[in-house]
């Protein structure tokens, strides 16, 4: 397993991270490598490690202190990794929601975790993790944003998100940071996006779209930064 932790946020804030096992264990934002660590398994005290290497977790956390903790089937965390996460944010005063995309076997044994599916994803407005409007799809809210309701030409979003894609091509890369930005006045949240984008193709059976995520937005960030632009 790997995990995913969403903080609670401000609005406008992006509070997600990963910790995976490469093979010790690791704090990641993005692609972005925060703190790495020597020890094959959790920690107590990792949580610590994570808040004095992200500081706007704490100044741009929201008044609940709340994190959504998602298991991956993928990687090599355990079940003892991930009950330790979980007391370990605890311990800092952070109510847990936990979730998982997949239930195989492993998960069994992980008190009150379940699937997590698009339904679960839209309930999660409360958060501060979604945009107001969580009871449309993120298609359907590209649809409202770009083109008054009707279908968007991009509504998937690969033009975006999957650089290994004809529809990567549709669009040049100013074009790209434009939409993004337009999306993000909106009151769009990229990690809410990310999830609902990753969620939907997973459970299409295209694992593979749903990885070019992190690549592509890779990809556009690296154009933004050298042309001096910004979001």
């Amino acid at each position: 397993m790997q995990f995913s932790l969403v903080f609670n946020s401000k609005e406008n804030s992006d509070l997600s991270y990963t910790l995976v096992y490469i093979p010790g264990t690791a704090w990641k934002r993005g692609n972005e490598d925060l703190v790495t660590m020597a020890d094959e398994r959790y920690q107590m005290g990792s949580v610590a490690k994570l808040l004095k290497s992200s500081p706007d977790i704490e100044t741009a956390q929201a008044p609940q202190k709340e994190c959504l903790v998602i298991a991956h089937p993928t990687g090599h965390g355990q079940l003892e990794d991930y009950n330790t996460l979980l007391e370990d944010l605890r311990n800092h005063g952070y109510s847990v929601i936990k979730a998982s995309f997949k239930t195989p076997e492993i998960f069994e044994n992980i008190e009150n975790s379940r699937p997590f599916t698009l339904g679960e994803v839209q309930d999660m407005g409360h958060l501060g993790l979604l945009p107001p409007d969580v009871k449309k799809s993120h298609q359907e809210r590209m649809d409202l944003i770009f083109n008054n309701g009707s279908m968007w030409t991009h509504r998937s979003l690969r033009t975006l998100f999957d650089c290994y894609s004809s529809e990567w091509n549709m669009t040049s890369m100013s074009e790209k940071v434009e939409i993004l930005r337009t999306m993000l006045k909106a009151g769009e949240k990229l990690g809410a996006i990310r999830m609902q984008y990753e969620l939907h193709y997973l459970d299409s059976g295209r694992s593979d779209i749903a990885k070019s995520f992190s690549a592509s937005v890779t990809d556009i960030l690296e154009y933004t930064l050298k042309n001096g632009q910004s979001l």
